[in-house]
């Protein structure tokens, strides 16, 4: 496993611990979940791009975007 080192400001280091405590996780748990979502999201996107190709891309972008 690799391992990410973050600096972000006081603020968002208490909101993050406000929200993975309200969701009984950790912090470093509430962004690999996150991260996670995002990486998802995005090879969603990717392979539909990828099928788009092959007929009207904004229809298919306009789908995608109601899916997600």
């Amino acid at each position: 496993m690799g391992t990410v080192t973050l600096q972000v400001s006081n603020e968002k280091h208490e909101r993050l611990n406000l929200i993975a405590n309200e969701r009984g996780l950790s912090v470093a748990h509430l962004i690999d979940e996150t991260m996670s979502n995002m990486l998802a999201e995005y090879e969603a996107r990717k392979r539909f791009e990828n099928r788009a190709k092959q007929g009207d891309i904004k229809r298919a972008m306009e789908l995608l975007d109601r899916a997600l």
